[in-house]
């Protein structure tokens, strides 16, 4: 629903479903170019609150057609930057899932002498496993050992953010709540 800034400019605020909240902000140009782009209100500001990406457009005669390409701008800077989320995110899991080659990073030891085979991946204690059985292709347990620790620190780390996320709203509420308050 539109309202009037300090700086005279018409605010105008969009939710759409597939993602953050949009604000408008329409005004004249202040330009001489033409008397009806300074006369009318056509250019526009748009700014993505979640990302704070903003497009200013004055390009065409009408508002509504400086919207729609403010909005296609606007569109194609979220898709560059998801884009590029991605592709960091992805470079992160590589990084991850590659060692550095360091001898220091051990994943598992045999040690013949006391016929055991210690598993480095493998925490509290849970690592040690008899050298007969692995060498006789019993992996199963050792398998299985590490996909429960993988999925017991997945687990860890959803539980992490889905805290992380509830703090974030809890604040947002409560910011929300005091300038509620302070009108």
């Amino acid at each position: 629903v539109g309202r009037r800034g300090a700086s005279g400019a018409r605010r105008v605020s969009v939710q759409e479903s597939g993602g953050g909240r949009r604000v408008w902000k329409a005004f004249n140009c202040g330009e001489l170019a033409c008397a009806h782009v300074s006369q009318v209100e056509t250019a526009v500001d748009l700014l993505h609150v979640p990302t704070g990406i903003r497009v200013f457009c004055q390009q065409e005669r009408t508002q509504a057609a400086n919207k729609k390409a403010a909005k296609a701008v606007l569109l194609k800077k979220l898709a560059a930057r998801h884009e590029e989320e991605v592709v960091q995110q992805m470079r992160e899991e590589r990084r991850d899932q590659v060692s550095s080659g360091l001898r220091s990073e051990r994943v598992r030891t045999y040690n013949f002498r006391d016929g055991r085979v210690n598993e480095h991946r493998l925490t509290g204690g849970e690592g040690l496993f008899s050298l007969k059985s692995i060498l006789e292709g019993q992996l199963h347990a050792l398998h299985a050992r590490l996909d429960r620790q993988e999925a017991e620190q997945r687990v860890q780390q959803m539980v992490t953010e889905v805290s992380a996320l509830l703090k974030a709203k809890r604040e947002e509420e409560n910011a929300a709540d005091q300038r509620v308050r302070t009108r």
